[in-house]
């Protein structure tokens, strides 16, 4: 092992000192086997399997003498350096009890006391853990046993004893350790050496980033609790602790008193190894003691979360279809921290105990960005007030050099409300749901306010009942501005009397016109139900459990699309031109699937395409079902389950096809409203395969 002696002259002492006692400073508690173990301290105790210490040490400047003659100070080295050994041994003994044994070996002293080898005073500690999870808590009695040589200031001249309260907390990589208790030492009947009680503590504060290395700052101190008693130093030291390999821990320390006292180092150095010898167990009970952990992972709806990253130590795994993921017990148990990132989602980092089996961790979110432009009959305005309420207080916006307004929202239910000075004012409702990660944008033209007792809201829906985001209100032919994702805008101060407003959408055919009478005896609501364009498709995605997939969709036909995104909600509409397309929907982990559609130059009404992914199998086989009734006739919406798992809908042919299957037997279930439900043992075989089912209509 390598060593290094120092002969640097430290912090001297205000006073001769001609009596033994040991020079060298409190025997350091037996290291564990953990990079989260302080040298300095006992981290709130030690339990498990021996762990074997063996640290060099270096040591300067330990006890100078100074003498006074007159105005003439000389410092005379007592014990000006030291090199020695210092052995350690922790042992569980029985459940949270556990055991350890320190002390030093010296290989030679330099100063007035020098020699060659001699022995330290030997430590005994009696660890009892009374909390070990994140936080950590310990009682520890502790005997020291006169083993030194006291002659050479390398032990004191009796026994001395106390005890310590020992504790720890881990937050993420970083922990802090606190060793707080007394000791008393023998009395002697030579003044300088008196004996008495010390009260002593020992600090640390790590980082411990995963489970290769760690480091940690240290400071120890003894104080004299009756005035007799020399003083001792307050000593600060760095420690880098490393783990090469299974069972083995390396640990370099470099530190230096930074007050006067009796073992007060100029400097010392220390640098060894831990270890737990002999071989590895392996039995029933630590088979069942390391069996993996179990995370499963969902959002605020415990809709589960598919390709989640779990991050313990340098362990990481991702979430299967079902949300789960398996963690080694011994990841945890070296880094009890879980770090947990999705994209769109705010990261997870959580203190675990290692005691426990499986966690269940809700994502949220990340906030929606919310946009909102308010602009005048004339363009910009001098003075704009803009407030949101919703489920909390949000932060104040931030204003771009545009004027518009941004404020980040978590999901739930907001009123906007837009005013100016001699302006009308406007509302908005702002619906976020728990899935919606896209900005949403309101844009807001005040018209001059005219009668202060008119309100008329308008709301936009589609065919379906449902709101219909980011479509324009005008009146006449001066717009209003864009709804908002509850579909709505409500516009204060309008004249009286008969007016006209138009509602248009880029997503959605022809405009639609109201015609009504303002009046002045409340709220007016009217609902404009906008038509959908030719060639809507409306493409609808889910896992076999009926969750939402954010899946890519690539239309095949007349025309050559790009991929798009369905989005998390899992529901999106497209426009495709007249022509027969292949609706090709794939997604990570889950089988692609394939749709049928045909676009005439007079559809007019939506198409819905509904897919239920299953899991992804790699296979050789494809499989195309076409269900008919019994007259031929194609089944478009049958309800398909392969194996017992939802499989999705047939499309608007009645056609639906699987890739990527492995070959072999398998069991199709159809059903639909109105017709009888049947079962279809089919063998699917290397390439691709197309079968017919019929239905009976019920009698």
């Amino acid at each position: 092992m390598l060593t290094l002696l120092f002969a640097l002259n430290g912090f001297a002492l205000g006073d001769a000192q001609a009596q033994t006692f040991d020079a060298h400073g409190p025997n350091l508690p037996p290291d564990g086997a953990s990079l989260r173990d302080p040298l300095f301290g006992s981290a709130g105790g030690y339990t498990g399997a021996p762990v074997v210490t063996a640290l060099t040490q270096a040591a300067s400047g330990l006890l100078v003498d100074r003498i006074s003659d007159g105005p003439t100070l000389t410092d005379v080295p007592i014990v000006d350096s030291a090199l020695g050994l210092e052995l350690g041994l922790a042992a569980g003994i029985t459940g949270p009890v556990g055991i350890g044994v320190s002390a030093p070996v010296w290989f030679l002293s330099a100063g007035e006391a020098a020699g060659g080898f001699a022995f330290g005073d030997t430590s005994v500690w009696v660890p009892i853990r009374l909390i070990s999870t994140n936080v950590r808590l310990g009682l520890i009695p502790f005997g020291t046993l006169p083993t030194g040589a006291d002659a050479r200031y390398l032990g004191e001249p009796g026994f001395s004893g106390g005890g310590l309260v020992s504790g720890g907390y881990t937050f993420g990589p970083m922990l802090a350790n606190l060793d707080l208790g007394l000791d008393a030492t023998r009395q002697t009947n030579v003044p300088e050496w008196p004996g008495g009680v010390y009260a002593r503590y020992a600090f640390d504060l790590g980082w411990v980033p995963n489970d290769a290395f760690g480091f940690h700052a240290e400071l120890r101190s003894r104080i004299p609790l009756n005035s007799e008693a020399p003083s001792l130093p307050t000593e600060a030291m760095g420690t880098l602790k490393v783990r090469p390999q299974e069972r083995l821990w390396v640990t370099s320390g470099l530190g230096t008193a930074i007050t006067r006292g009796v073992g007060a180092p100029g400097l010392r150095f220390l640098i060894g190894v831990s270890t737990v010898p002999g071989k590895k167990p392996v039995d029933d009970e630590i088979l069942v003691r390391s069996a993996p952990k179990e995370v499963h992972i969902v959002d605020q709806r415990m809709v589960p979360l598919t390709g989640v990253t779990i991050t313990v130590g340098n362990v990481t795994v991702q979430t299967d279809l079902e949300g789960y993921a398996d963690i080694p017990a011994r990841a945890v148990t070296r880094s009890p921290v879980i770090v947990v990132e999705q994209l769109g989602f705010d990261t997870l980092t959580i203190d675990v105990s290692p005691e426990d089996e499986w966690w269940e961790f809700k994502m949220q979110r990340i906030p929606v960005p919310l946009l909102v432009s308010v602009v005048g009959p004339k363009g910009v305005l001098d003075l704009v007030d803009v407030y949101v309420d919703g489920p909390y207080e949000p932060d104040a916006p931030v204003i771009d050099e545009a004027g518009v307004f941004n404020w980040q929202l978590r999901p739930g239910v907001w009123r906007v409300r837009m005013s100016s000075p001699g302006l009308g004012d406007q509302e908005r409702t702002i619906v976020i749901e728990q899935d919606r990660a896209d900005a949403i944008r309101v844009d807001a033209v005040l018209a001059s306010q005219v009668n202060e007792d008119t309100a008329v809201r308008v709301t936009v829906v589609d065919r379906l009942g449902r709101p219909v985001e980011d479509a324009v209100i005008a009146l006449g032919d001066r717009d209003l501005g864009t709804t908002g994702t509850g579909g709505d805008l409500v516009v204060y101060g309008l004249d009286d009397g008969e007016t006209k407003l138009v509602v248009r959408s880029e997503r959605f055919g022809d405009d639609e016109t109201l015609t009504l009478v303002v009046g002045t005896d409340g709220e007016q609501s009217v609902q404009a139900v906008l038509d959908w364009q030719p060639g809507s498709v409306q493409v609808v995605t889910e896992d076999s459990n009926g969750f939402p997939v954010d899946a890519t969709v690539t239309f095949l036909g007349p025309a050559n699309l790009p991929p798009r995104d369905v989005g998390a909600d899992g529901e999106q509409v497209f426009v495709l031109r007249p022509g027969k397309w292949d609706v090709r929907i794939e997604a990570p982990g889950l089988g692609t699937q394939v749709r049928r559609v045909q676009i005439t130059d007079s559809s007019d009404e939506l198409v819905t395409v509904n897919i239920g992914l299953l899991p992804q199998e790699e296979g050789s086989a494809e499989i195309e079902i076409q269900v008919v009734d019994v007259d031929g006739s194609p089944l478009p919406g049958v309800t398909v389950l392969m194996d017992g798992k939802r499989a999705g809908w047939t499309g608007p042919d009645g056609t639906l096809s699987l890739l990527g299957l492995h070959p072999g037997f398998r069991t199709f279930t159809f059903s639909a409203d109105q017709m009888t439900p049947i079962e279809d043992e089919l063998t699917l075989v290397p390439g691709r395969q197309v079968e017919t089912t019929s239905m009976a209509w019920v009698d």
